[in-house]
């Protein structure tokens, strides 16, 4: 009878079929423009590493002269932290603050505003119009509490209504 008990209780505790929970996923960070003339850099699984720059292909592209050719690195980790190193000597700022010579890489979170050459968004909006190089950074973290709280309520295993026989 123990046995019994014990066989019943362990297969109480397996995933109903149907239930099981969707395996982790890769976390996601986008760099979303602040100008219209940009579309947002995307950092995931596939891409976890984009330089920003003049000699870059794709959406790591930056075609304008005081941009230098590799300007700075972006790379997100598998634990979701997004980081930030200045390769630059025009000047990479993460929220008005240029990264120190000693220490160019710097973490960002969500919120943060990166701006290539100028310290402001507003000042690269004045200077380069649309095509200002200013990046709001947005981590999958961020994500709505209600659209979290339905992703829990989706992976929550559902609790057996029928009692062990």
């Amino acid at each position: 009878a123990a046995a019994a008990k014990a066989a019943a209780a362990a297969a109480a505790e397996l995933p109903r079929l149907g239930t099981a929970r969707r395996p982790p996923q890769w976390p996601r960070a986008e760099l979303v423009p602040e100008g219209e003339g940009r579309g947002a850099i995307v950092l995931g699984r596939d891409c976890p590493t984009v330089v920003l720059g003049r000699a870059q292909e794709g959406g790591g592209r930056i075609d304008l002269d005081e941009v230098s050719s590799s300007h700075c690195k972006l790379t997100l980790s598998e634990s979701g932290t997004l980081s930030l190193t200045d390769l630059s000597t025009n000047g990479t700022y993460v929220d008005g603050v240029r990264p120190k010579r000693d220490r160019r890489t710097v973490e960002l979170r969500d919120g943060s505003r990166v701006t290539l050459v100028s310290k402001t968004a507003q000042d690269c909006r004045d200077r380069f119009g649309p095509l200002a190089p200013s990046y709001v950074v947005r981590l999958a973290a961020s994500t709505p509490p209600e659209r979290r709280q339905a992703d829990a309520d989706a992976d929550a295993v559902a609790p057996s209504s029928e009692e062990p026989r």
